[in-house]
């Protein structure tokens, strides 16, 4: 799954991915709405860094 899956184009226009501080080796931790499984998007917490060339790692937290 690609986040663009799970982000609205709105939200990338808002909050964009800082793709170019991970890839400096740096973990970003950033809040944004995703989209959940019914389809419904929620707010979100997301710590994110590169573990590999075009690899992520991502732990997303909600509010609840």
């Amino acid at each position: 799954m690609r986040f663009h899956d799970v982000v609205s184009e709105e939200e990338l226009k808002r909050n964009p991915f800082r793709l170019a501080e991970i890839a400096s080796g740096q973990t970003i931790t950033s809040e944004r709405k995703m989209k959940r499984k019914d389809g419904q998007f929620i707010n979100v917490e997301i710590a994110a860094r590169m573990i590999a060339p075009n690899r992520l790692l991502a732990f997303v937290r909600d509010d609840y």
